[in-house]
């Protein structure tokens, strides 16, 4: 009988599908908090100016008074930050055990476009803001955050009003894409190193050599298919980037999304849904990219967040993995990377699977939906699979 790491890297034709985990592993600072570490905490020009504006200058959304357009002037520096640099900003000034999530980025994104629980007075809404935007008056309570991202949203629109819903939505997806290139340059600017002093750079050798490392005990090269890619940059490794695919976008088009299902496509936040976002950037490539067939599936680093639940049902759908008379497989490989929290690492990938899978099943509209993960293991078309730590 073969170990499990033979019996996965036997496997033909795979598409490995690796998240935010592989860069992770890879020695990249690049997780949300991370990011907005880097952006936030040695910029004192922020707090400084949250402080001031929170605390002495309220304007209660009176636009015409003279106080406000001084107020503005004395900060132009602040145009030249996108809207949602201040929509963290604001969640961050709420680290509490009740808002474990404020940097999760797609997951604010999509909590704010709905309507936020009304007994958590720090959410923040889009459409409050919007309605005022819109209107010019204020018909509702309205919480601080909510209150200086009017204040801010209209100095940045020129101080004029939105015509209608379509108009303010639209505003909030172009800060967006200025938003995901930041981001995108921080992760951009890891993948290479400067020799300080003479300022040349060159490739984050580690990084690369951590990657072969990590595909290596995901896939046998001879038996690769394509590489699907949640990151926004390359592995550096050049056998898996001749079939690359970044989902999300790489770092001249990257993109954050909300669930397709969430709104239809009617709605004015229906722009911010991952497949209208995907189909964006389809309509900028000048040429088409080859689907490669492809028997078998490895995830590793994945988060499996719902946002990204249609992708994956797609992929499922094209092995036919409710056919448990074929002989295709889902790895789902993972890796311990704190020994001390090693059980629960175990426990919410199995929930997140599960969770996943019964989602799955919904989908199809199978009538006992939690019986198919049940199916499914015990035919062996779905492979829990550890790799090792990388010791460097």
């Amino acid at each position: 009988m073969s170990s499990k790491k033979d019996f996965v890297k036997n496997l033909n034709n795979v598409k490995l599908v690796i998240g935010n985990g592989f860069d992770l592993r890879c020695g990249l600072k690049s997780k949300y908090s991370d990011f907005f570490a880097y952006l936030f905490d040695k910029d004192e020009k922020i707090e400084e100016w949250y402080k001031e504006f929170a605390t002495k200058v309220r304007f209660y959304l009176d636009f015409n008074t003279s106080n406000y357009s001084d107020f503005w002037t004395s900060y132009e520096y602040f145009d030249l930050r996108n809207v949602w640099d201040f929509f963290f900003y604001f969640l961050s000034k709420n680290k509490s055990s009740l808002n474990k999530n404020w940097c999760d980025i797609e997951y604010e994104i999509e909590k704010s476009l709905h309507t936020p629980d009304p007994y958590k007075i720090l959410d923040i809404s889009w459409e409050k803001v919007c309605r005022f935007l819109t209107k010019g008056k204020m018909t509702e309570s309205i919480n601080i955050h909510e209150e200086l991202l009017c204040a801010i949203i209209h100095f940045k629109n020129k101080k004029k009003l939105f015509l209608n819903k379509n108009d303010f939505y639209y505003f909030l997806l172009i800060e967006l894409k200025n938003f995901e290139t930041n981001f995108s340059n921080f992760i951009y600017n890891q993948q290479y190193t400067t020799r300080i002093g003479y300022g040349i750079c060159g490739e984050n050798e580690l990084f690369i050599k951590l990657s072969l490392s990590t595909l290596n005990e995901l896939v046998d090269v001879k038996n690769l298919s394509s590489v699907d890619s949640f990151n926004f940059g390359p592995t550096k490794v050049k056998w898996a980037d001749k079939v690359l695919h970044n989902i999300n976008g790489g770092f001249n088009s990257p993109i954050f999304g909300i669930d397709s299902i969430v709104f239809k496509p009617n709605a004015p936040q229906y722009i911010f849904s991952k497949v209208c976002r995907r189909m964006e950037n389809e309509m900028n490539k000048e040429l088409a990219e080859t689907r490669k067939e492809f028997e078998n599936i490895v995830i590793y680093g994945h988060s499996l967040n719902k946002a990204d639940h249609n992708y994956f049902f797609g992929i499922f759908d094209l092995i036919n993995v409710l056919d448990l008379n074929k002989s295709n497989v889902i790895v789902f490989a993972y890796s311990i990377y704190d020994e001390n929290q090693k059980e629960d690492i175990k426990l919410n990938l199995r929930l997140t699977i599960s969770n996943l899978i019964c989602e799955y099943a919904i989908s199809k509209g199978m009538s006992s939906p939690n019986r198919l993960l049940d199916s499914l293991t015990a035919s062996g078309k779905i492979i829990m699979y550890e790799i090792p730590n990388i010791i460097i």
